[in-house]
């Protein structure tokens, strides 16, 4: 099980300035770029030696102050030289993307942080005066809680823009790989939110948001106002903000989009809740702020419960209320959920990390959420996608199935956390026919495919001793045709390599020393083989034909009478040696004939390694 993302404290000190240097006098917003894009590219100079000059400066002003040194940090580092990219485009403590500056941390990973920004000062003594002169920017300087810095100097379009983005305690801190000079770089500047979008499912509760309202009403009409109208978009959006709470229990949205884009204009004020079962209660803790306030006139009220918890988004506004709000009873609905790439912990998890040949694994994908997983749904927002379709497939629900034996990544195509899509690395192994030790089990480069016929069959023969492979072990060479004194010696092995009943060897052209020596003493003591040139030798490097292997086979089994003769066209002769040993494998299911129309079964054709153990496995399954 791989996890994706960084661990760490899950803590962070917004420390958003309310002033910043500005040497300009206003806020300029470089916007030449189409306003459709969802992200623009700036390139610049990105200055390392005057971002350590500042960083001496910084220092040499805490020693003043009683408080150790900072470090530059590699992490931060990246992040400072991207925020002086991005307020080169849009000068605000506000990213481009509409997102505070503290999306730029990833997963919070330091225990406190914090921003200075600058722009248009010519030197670092320029740019550090500048914050040390402003009672807020001095403050994240002098912040004794702070440990790490980055420093960001990008040179754009003749102007230079600053950044100190700071980190509280960091168990992952790095240094960095560059302590100056300075680069031409092009950076990336997202315009939307980057977000990983998923589902869940869970259940409305339509009659607990009414009766919350009502509820409500009651306390209102207690203290001599009016009632609140249940407006039906005001509580399409709560509901779905009720839904956000299962990921983010917060004001703020697990993808840090406004919240308010949900809801029309007007005064706004939203209340969350948790667990309540009852309307009364609810009303009791969250209704409290509107039954004494009379700039409200209308709410929306979600109900969204997820495994067994009840989540609550009520949004009071001071807009004529529709009152149009007329769902009743329960509904069970899956939601889309926006989550922003850098805050979720995200990990695909399968029920195993090993599985063979046409078995099946189910992958899922789960989110952290204070210190707990959230298994959500599986389906077409995840991208499911592996790496090597050979090796296993994948649906858009997540089922994995092994096909050809190695390793594929399993990774969800439309998610990604830190720049990286999550994966999982599938091991897929064949299916083994036998009691094989795993130092034993053998895997032939060229049989891999599990569709081919030959496939379990090759296998078979391997974990049964039949076969050892070619070239050490490492090919089985299934498309070489088959040797005489190969197939009566997977014969004799596939019968437990019995001891010939002599040792009397008729054949001139075998001796002891043969791999096969023993095999074909067998065969022909046993009538499986009366050998070639009237039985004065056996030819074991001769090709096997088709109708030799199917004889073979039938005289081993003590040449049984089929029951039915003469389907094939090309196996006519009665008084054929062959005849009865072909239609007894075609009855024994061992043969089906010839392709494509397996109207003829080519007793003449030559008798392939993969035909030869395939007839072998037939006959003993």
């Amino acid at each position: 099980m791989k996890k994706f993302g960084t661990s760490g404290l899950m803590k962070r000190l917004l420390c958003t300035l309310l002033a910043v240097v500005m040497v300009l006098g206003f806020c300029p917003v470089f916007q030449t770029e189409a306003e459709a894009a969802s992200s623009v590219t700036r390139t610049g100079v990105s200055n390392y030696t005057m971002a350590y000059e500042i960083l001496d400066m910084v220092n040499d002003l805490r020693e003043e102050n009683g408080l150790e040194p900072l470090e530059m940090e590699k992490t931060l580092l990246d992040i400072a030289m991207l925020r002086a990219a991005e307020i080169s485009y849009s000068y605000s403590h506000t990213r481009p993307d509409g997102t505070n500056w503290g999306t730029a941390y990833p997963l919070y990973i330091f225990n406190g942080s914090g921003e200075n920004i600058a722009m248009g000062q010519s030197s670092p003594e320029e740019a550090e005066t500048a914050w040390e002169n402003s009672p807020g920017h001095r403050a994240n300087i002098l912040n004794g809680k702070y440990e790490y810095i980055g420093i960001g100097v990008f040179y754009y379009n003749g102007t230079y823009y600053w950044a100190q983005n700071f980190g509280g305690p960091c168990s992952e801190a790095e240094e960095p790989t560059i302590t100056g000079g300075k680069e031409n770089k092009t950076y990336t500047i997202n315009l939307e939110v980057p977000v990983n979008t998923i589902s869940i499912t869970g259940t409305y509760d339509y009659d607990l948001a009414r009766g919350c309202v009502e509820a409500i009403n009651e306390k209102r009409e207690a203290a001599g106002l009016d009632a609140l109208t249940l407006d039906d978009g005001l509580c399409e959006a709560a509901r779905q903000r009720a839904a956000e709470l299962v990921f983010k229990f917060s004001s703020a949205r697990p993808s840090e989009k406004d919240p308010w884009d949900l809801y029309a204009g007007g005064y706004r004020m939203e209340w969350i809740g948790k667990g309540y079962s009852t309307a009364s209660h609810a009303a009791d803790e969250m209704g409290a702020f509107a039954s004494g306030d009379s700039i409200y006139t209308a709410a929306g009220i979600g109900v969204f419960n997820f495994n067994g918890t009840n989540y609550w988004m009520i949004v009071y506004s001071d807009i004529t209320g529709s009152d149009k709000e007329k769902l009743t009873g329960t509904e069970e609905k899956t939601v889309e959920i926006d989550l922003h790439q850098n805050y979720y912990e995200i990990q695909i998890e399968g029920e195993d990390s090993e599985i063979q040949s046409n078995e099946t694994d189910q992958f899922c994908l789960k989110v952290k959420v204070d210190n707990s997983w959230i298994t959500v749904n599986n389906d077409s927002l995840l991208g499911w996608k592996s790496s090597d379709t050979s090796v296993a497939t994948i649906s858009s629900s997540g089922l994995a199935k092994g096909g050809s034996f190695g390793t594929t990544e399993i990774t969800c195509d439309n998610i990604i956390v830190n720049g990286e899509h999550p994966s999982f690395t599938l091991t897929v192994n064949r299916e083994l026919f036998d009691d094989v030790s795993e130092d034993n089990i053998c895997y032939f480069e060229d049989v891999k495919d599990t569709g081919v016929y030959y496939y379990k069959p090759v296998y078979w023969a391997a974990d049964n001793g039949i076969t050892t492979g070619r070239r050490g072990g490492k090919v089985f060479d299934p498309n070489a045709t088959c040797t005489r004194a190969e197939i009566v010696t997977f014969l004799w092995r596939a019968a437990g390599k019995p001891e010939p009943k002599s040792t009397e060897n008729p054949f001139s052209d075998i001796s002891s020393d043969k791999y096969y020596y023993k095999a074909v003493l067998w065969a022909y003591y046993n009538g499986i083989t009366t050998g070639r040139s009237g039985g004065k030798t056996f030819d074991p490097n001769g090709i096997c034909t088709r109708r030799e292997i199917v004889t073979f086979l039938w005289r081993a089994a003590g040449k049984p009478e089929p029951s039915s003769t003469g389907s094939f066209t090309d196996v006519t002769d009665k008084n054929a040696y062959f005849y009865k040993a072909v239609y007894w494998a075609a009855e024994q299911k061992i043969t089906t004939g010839k392709a494509p129309d397996y109207t003829t079964f080519d007793p003449l054709g030559l008798c392939t390694r993969g035909m030869a153990v395939t007839f072998i496995y037939r006959q003993n399954k």
